[in-house]
């Protein structure tokens, strides 16, 4: 039992000649090898929500971006959220005095009790489908930074462009507030660039690696 976790203690050995433990080998029935992970090729076979188990294909998948459209996680503890139903008392406005129920859903978690209307977010009328992604304050600006950091980059490369562009502001600036990074990669180019941008004062520092 003290080597009961010691995976290493017995070792086979791969067709590539590297010893590996039992549960990473793989036994390839067509040609009767075993195989380890470096001798195999993972594929994706579908993409589902952990939660909800929503199968979708991969282009849709792709188009929603690798995200459920159902499920959402809380902002503050990170717990998938809930989706909870309650009765909204609407006057009727062809009988006055009378009042009719209409069902509002909301979504609430059940870890730190936080809930969408907390963050003003209006009720739906439909449990599922009808929740809107709010867009960032910052979305615009973070575009307009990163369209100029393209820009240079493919400047740095010596590609020539009709257009100039001031580049003052990506000039080195002493600043105390935080910064998001951002990546971008060229992938005809396999090169990488580290945007760090500031959401205050819209200062923004890159590199090259």
């Amino acid at each position: 039992m003290a080597t009961y976790l010691e995976l290493d203690k017995c070792t086979l050995l791969c067709s590539c000649k590297q010893t590996n433990p039992l549960c990473t080998l793989y036994f390839c029935r067509h040609c009767l090898c075993l195989r380890c992970p470096n001798c195999v090729s993972h594929e994706v076979d579908s993409y589902y929500c952990p939660n909800c188990l929503e199968n979708m294909a991969s282009a849709e998948a792709k188009m929603r971006k690798h995200r459920c459209g159902n499920c959402f996680d809380c902002p503050s503890c990170g717990h998938t959220l809930s989706t909870r139903a309650t009765a909204v008392v609407h006057a009727k406005p062809d009988e006055p005095g009378r009042t009719t129920a209409q069902k509002a859903y909301f979504l609430a978690c059940g870890f730190c009790r936080w809930i969408t209307r907390d963050s003003g977010i209006p009720d739906q009328q439909q449990a599922a489908g009808g929740w809107q992604e709010k867009i960032s304050p910052h979305f615009k600006r973070v575009c307009s930074k990163l369209y100029l950091v393209l820009l240079l980059h493919v400047c740095y490369f010596g590609i020539i462009f009709d257009c100039c562009i001031e580049f003052s502001i990506m000039e080195p600036i002493a600043c105390n507030h935080d910064f998001r990074d951002y990546h971008i990669k060229d992938h005809y180019l396999c090169f990488y660039c580290l945007v760090r941008i500031c959401l205050d004062c819209s200062v923004f520092r890159f590199s090259y690696y």
